[in-house]
C-alpha cells in the first residue's frame, strides 16, 4: 500500500513539475510574443513618424515647385501681353529718354553688362521687349549691348553706354567701324566681331 502511494505522489511530483516548466515556457513566450508586438509598435510609430515628416516635406515641396511655377507662367504672360515689340522711332526714343548712359562706368561694379542689363530692365518695365547682346571677339573679350526687334525696321541695336547706334558685323572693328558716332573721340581699337548672340 505505502509503495503505491509512493508511486502516485511521484507521478503526481512529475506532472507538478511538467505543468510548472510548461508555464514558464508559456510565460517566457508570452513575454517575448508581447516585446516582439511592443517592438513591432514601436517601429510602426517610427515608420508613421517618418512618413508623416516625408509627407510634410513632400508638401512644402510640392509648394514651392507651385510657387515657381506660377512666377514661370506670370514671365511668359508678361512677355506674351505685356511685352511688346517697338517701332524705330520708339526705340530710338526710348534709348535717347532713358539715362542709363549717364552713369559712371567701372570695370568691376558697373561695365558694360551692368549698362546692357539696366537699360534692358527699363524697357521691359515700360513694356517694352529688349534683347541682351553680347558681342565676343576674335580676342577673347566680349562686350554687352542691347537691341530692339522693331516693327518696322527689324532689328536694331544701340550702345546702353553712349546711346549711339550700332550695325555689329562679323570680321569688323566694333568701335570703330560698327560703333556709329559724330563723335571725334578716340576710340578703343582691336574689338573685332566674332560672334553675335541675342538673349530675349
Amino acid at each position: 500500500m505505502g509503495i503505491q502511494k509512493q508511486k502516485n505522489y511521484s507521478k503526481h511530483s512529475k506532472l507538478s513539475i511538467l505543468l510548472n516548466i510548461s508555464l514558464i515556457i508559456s510565460v517566457i513566450l508570452l513575454s517575448v510574443i508581447l516585446s516582439t508586438i511592443y517592438l513591432f509598435n514601436e517601429k510602426q510609430i517610427t515608420t508613421n513618424n517618418k512618413l508623416q515628416k516625408l509627407g510634410e516635406k513632400l508638401n512644402i515641396l510640392n509648394n514651392d515647385l507651385t510657387e515657381i511655377n506660377t512666377i514661370i507662367n506670370q514671365i511668359h504672360q508678361r512677355n506674351k501681353t505685356i511685352l511688346h515689340d517697338p517701332t524705330y522711332k520708339e526705340a530710338y526714343n526710348f534709348i535717347i529718354n532713358d539715362k542709363t548712359n549717364e552713369n559712371t562706368y567701372n570695370d568691376v561694379s558697373n561695365n558694360c553688362d551692368h549698362f546692357s542689363r539696366d537699360v534692358n530692365n527699363n524697357a521691359e518695365s515700360k513694356g517694352i521687349r529688349c534683347a541682351f547682346v553680347l558681342i565676343k571677339s576674335e580676342s577673347g573679350l566680349p562686350h554687352a549691348i542691347v537691341a530692339f526687334n522693331t516693327t518696322d525696321e527689324g532689328v536694331v541695336y544701340f550702345e546702353p553706354q553712349t546711346d549711339e547706334i550700332v550695325i555689329p558685323e562679323i570680321g569688323k572693328d566694333y568701335w570703330i567701324e560698327c560703333v556709329i558716332s559724330d563723335s571725334n573721340e578716340n576710340r578703343n581699337e582691336g574689338l573685332i566681331v566674332k560672334e553675335i548672340i541675342l538673349y530675349w
